[in-house]
């Protein structure tokens, strides 16, 4: 009986030092590919709840656009706000539920956005004004890319 209840014991520890072990040898990072040759374009490191934004010159309208994201697990980047500085087709015009619009000096900053997705996809072209801010950092993306490029934002789980 005493054997049985050691043994019990052990394989506890051990599953809780391998658990432990794990979780601080995991590690995430924001990874941008060219989601037509799988190129890789830049990996962030990030963890749980951090927080990114993606900034451009809306195509349309030609003013500033930032979304706004957290990353919620690998396959959940929720985007909570935008900041926009016009209207104009392809810029949200109405709120949906549980949005706010607040103004900020000549920006509209729409919060409490409840989008989420496992994956962001933006178009750049050399061109493009695509500002990643992460980590503090700002990294102007169109430096990255050797042409136009549709390329795919998402976290993938690494081991140190």
């Amino acid at each position: 009986m005493r054997l049985n209840k050691f043994f019990t014991a052990a394989a506890v520890i051990v599953a809780a030092a391998l658990i432990l072990l794990w979780s601080y040898m995991t590690h995430y990072s924001l990874v941008l590919r060219d989601i037509s040759t799988g190129k890789i374009y830049g990996s962030y490191p990030v963890r749980l709840h951090d927080e990114f934004s993606v900034s451009f010159t809306h195509s349309v309208n030609k003013t500033p656009v930032t979304d706004q994201y957290r990353i919620n697990s690998p396959h959940d980047i929720h985007n909570y706000a935008c900041k926009y500085y016009g209207f104009g087709a392809g810029v949200q015009t109405e709120l949906g539920e549980g949005e706010t619009l607040r103004y900020e000096g000549d920006a509209m900053v729409v919060e409490n956005i409840n989008k989420h997705f496992d994956h962001l996809l933006y178009g750049m072209k050399p061109a493009s004004s695509h500002h990643l801010l992460i980590n503090g950092e700002d990294i102007f993306l169109p430096e990255l890319l050797s042409g136009p490029a549709n390329v795919v934002f998402e976290i993938k789980h690494t081991l140190l």
